[in-house]
C-alpha cells in the first residue's frame, strides 16, 4: 500500500511542477506601438515582459510622392528597449502603416 501511495504522490507533484512552469512560458508580452506625427516620419515599439531569448522588431510602411511603396525594420531589441524605423529623411515620403512582431531567437 505504501508504494502506490507513493507512486500517486510522485505522479501529482510532476504533474504539478509542470502546471506551474507552462504559464510563464506562455506569458505575452505587452508591447506599446507609435509613430511620429511629423515628417521625418518613424515608428516605435518598446515591449516589457518578454523572455531572454525574445526580440521586438518594429516595421513601417512607407511611400514617396510617386507612389512607390516600400518596409523598414527597426533593428531586434531586447525587453524594454525600443526599436525605430524610419522611412526616409524627405519630408515628401510617408508611412501608410506600422506594425511589430516579438521573435524568438
Amino acid at each position: 500500500m505504501k508504494k502506490i501511495f507513493s507512486l500517486v504522490a510522485g505522479t501529482a507533484v510532476v504533474t504539478g511542477s509542470l502546471f506551474l512552469a507552462a504559464p510563464a512560458a506562455s506569458a505575452k508580452p505587452i508591447c506599446v506601438l507609435s509613430k511620429s506625427t511629423t515628417a521625418p516620419y518613424k515608428a516605435f515599439v518598446r515591449c516589457s515582459g518578454m523572455l531572454s531569448n525574445q526580440r521586438a522588431v518594429v516595421y513601417a510602411d512607407c511611400v514617396d510622392p510617386r507612389g512607390k511603396t516600400w518596409t523598414v525594420a527597426g533593428k531586434r531589441v531586447k525587453n524594454g528597449q525600443e526599436s525605430v524605423a524610419q522611412c526616409s529623411d524627405s519630408p515628401n515620403v510617408g508611412m501608410t502603416k506600422i506594425s511589430h512582431k516579438v521573435v524568438t531567437l
